[in-house]
Parts: structure tokens; C-alpha cells; sequence
């Protein structure tokens, strides 16, 4: 039954009906929104560049609540200017909703998508302006996310995925009215669980860096340790996802523990010394100077274990600077550099390593 292209100045109802037929609302403008609740389309249903418009004072909700499609569904290029309600209804076959912008509150809760489901772009990303909510739905094929744009963060709790869902290239805002930490921390880990599945690396590691930074005013009271730890990890290496953070780290300190070095060594040592190293160090511009060998003991420290460390005569460059025996506050000043560059430099390789994997 064609109904395309129509006009509506008044309320839709086509509630708790039965389509035998197939059904085509194509181009068809709504001002105040539409009711299919409860209904049951047996055959193909196209909403096709159909826009459900808002007028001044009205709430142009849409509402397929409950409404059962044994056919397929199009809602290609539709239009949803109030708030969308598609709780508990059913796709029993393939339903898309390619280039479809949500500009308002879109609601999936319960949702059974049978049959192949996509929200891919055509022509233009799917948009969610607003909230959207796929909680406890229940997706029984395939499912393609593949470059929707949420502009808030979606919720997907105890969303369940027969096969993985696509989520190639989708973007998800980080804006989230009045969402208590709890609750964003269970978005942010149902996420991380769906990415999880999709295999796709890079998404896990995103969403579990955004988890933690959701669960922050949870860990300061119950878990003070983890919330310290939390912001290190996100300084240092911003999750395990920056390969240049911990690289600007590393050299920030090696530059720092050397003028510590260079400070801490007393100039007496380094002008009466006949050391080898002394020598090679020895003269008046200033990297050749006290200041070389103190970046060059620093760089040392910095490599952990490197080739520097097997170089014949590098041995004395402590004595060189220091004198003999190594002043107890150089030692632990070594041994805290040798562990925070080992830590950096284990950040760095993670960071690798999640770039690398990610698809």
C-alpha cells in the first residue's frame, strides 16, 4: 500500500494494526510524529526518505514500540526529528537503516534484530544527535555500525552479539548529560566488550582507557591506589595508546637526571681526574664538558641495557664525575632513572604493539 509522497499535518496512528501488504511511506513528511505500536507488518516496509518533522510545542515522537516486521525494512535516508521508540519491537528479517540522522533521542531497549541489520552510510554517516540506546538488545546476525557517528555516548549494556558487529571507523562522542560514573562506566565497558569480540585491538584499548577515566570518581574513594596509578598511565603513555609520549618522557628526563648529575658532581673531581674518559670529555665548550659526561652517565642509565653499557672505560665515568666511592644519593638517583626509562620504555613497545594490531 503506497502512501508516498505524503503529507501529515496531524499525529500518525497506525497502532496495534495488522499490514498484510507491503507498505511505502517513501518521502512522506510527518509534523507531529507517528504511532506503530504493537503493530505487525508481514511484508516489506519502506520508510525511505521519510522525515519525521517537528513543529514549535510538539514532541514529533515516533513510536514503533513492540511492532513486529516479519519482511524487510528500509529506512534509508529517513529522518527522525523528535524522539524515536523502537523498544521491544522486531526484525525478523534484514532491515536498513543506512544514512538515517537521529536529531533526537533514538531508543533500541529490547530490540531483536533476526536478520542482517545495517546503519552504513551511503552517502552520508548514520547520526545519533542525542542519546541512543541499545540496551538488552538481541542482534542474531550480522550487524554493521561501520562509520555511525554518535555524538553522545551510547549505551549497549548486556547487548548481545551473535556474530562480532562492525565497528570500522565509528565515532562516539564523549559527552554524557547527567550519567552518573556507574552508569558511564558500564557504557564505556560494554563497548570495550563489543570491540573486544570484533577483534579490533585498537577499540578495546580506547574504550578501556575511557573506562577508567569514567570509573575516576569511583576509584578516589574506594580504590585510591588505582586512581593514582590511573592518571600515571594516561600522563606517561596516555593508556598504552601515544608511542610518542613515553619517546618526549624518556628524553624529557634524560635531559633532567643530567643536570641533576651534573649539579650533584663536584668540579674538583672532574679537573684532577686523569681518567680516560676525563680526557675525552675534557674542554671548554659545554657539551664537551662536565655537562657531556653527565648527559653521557645519564644516557647510560636512561638505555637500561644497551650498547652503551659495554663500551670499555664508560665504567669510570662515576668516578670521573663523582670521585670514589659513588655518593649514596647518586646510586638510588641512578637506580630510580634506570626503572622509570624501563617503564617507559616497556610503554612505548605497548604502544607499538596496539598500534600494530589494530585492524
Amino acid at each position: 500500500m503506497p502512501i508516498d509522497p505524503a503529507i501529515f499535518f496531524g499525529e500518525v496512528i497506525f497502532a496495534d494494526d495488522t499490514a498484510n501488504g507491503q507498505m511505502c511511506f517513501c518521502g512522506t513528511k510527518s509534523y507531529r510524529g507517528a504511532s506503530f505500536k504493537g503493530s505487525v507488518f508481514k511484508d516489506i516496509v519502506c520508510f525511505r526518505k521519510t522525515r519525521f518533522l517537528r513543529l514549535r510545542n510538539y514532541s514529533a515522537a515516533v513510536d514503533f514500540g513492540g511492532a513486529t516486521f516479519e519482511n524487510d525494512v528500509v529506512f534509508d535516508g529517513a529522518t527522525f526529528c523528535g524522539p524515536a521508540f523502537l523498544n521491544g519491537a522486531t526484525f525478523s528479517r534484514k532491515v536498513w537503516f543506512n544514512d538515517v540522522r537521529f536529531a533526537h533521542n533514538a531508543s533500541f531497549e529490547l530490540v531483536e534484530f533476526q536478520g542482517f541489520t545495517s546503519f552504513e552510510p551511503l552517502k552520508r554517516p548514520v547520526v545519533f544527535s542525542k542519546r541512543a540506546n541499545f540496551r538488552h538488545i538481541d542482534a542474531s546476525s550480522a550487524l554493521s555500525l561501520r562509520r555511525v557517528r554518535f555524538c553522545q555516548i551510547p549505551d549497549f549494556v548486556q547487548a548481545h552479539f551473535r556474530e562480532p558487529p562492525d565497528l570500522d571507523l565509528i565515532e562516539i562522542g564523549r559527552e554524557a548529560p547527567e550519567v552518573p560514573a556507574e552508569e558511564l562506566t558500564a557504557r564505556w565497558r560494554a563497548l570495550k566488550r563489543m570491540a573486544a569480540q570484533t577483534g579490533h585491538h585498537y577499540y578495546t584499548a580506547l574504550f578501556a582507557a575511557e573506562e577508567t577515566k569514567a570509573r575516576r570518581p569511583i576509584d578516589r574513594h574506594q580504590r585510591f591506589g588505582a586512581w593514582v596509578v590511573g592518571w600515571l598511565y594516561q600522563w606517561l603513555s596516555n593508556f598504552g595508546l601515544s608511542m610518542w609520549r613515553p619517546l618526549v618522557w624518556w628524553a624529557a628526563s634524560l635531559l633532567l637526571f643530567a643536570v641533576v648529575y651534573n649539579g650533584t658532581s663536584p668540579k674538583l673531581f672532574f679537573d684532577v681526574t686523569n681518567g680516560r674518559i676525563c680526557q675525552l670529555f675534557d674542554g671548554t665548550a659545554w657539551i664537551t664538558g662536565k655537562f657531556g659526561a653527565a648527559l653521557t652517565y645519564s644516557l647510560k642509565k636512561a638505555l637500561v641495557v644497551g650498547g652503551l653499557a659495554k663500551v670499555e672505560g664508560l665504567d669510570d665515568l662515576g668516578a670521573c664525575l663523582f670521585g670514589e666511592p659513588i655518593p649514596l644519593g647518586v646510586v638510588f638517583t641512578g637506580i630510580f632513572q634506570t626503572a622509570f626509562s624501563g617503564l617507559l620504555i616497556l610503554l612505548f613497545v605497548l604502544a607499538i604493539r596496539n598500534h600494530m594490531r589494530a585492524r
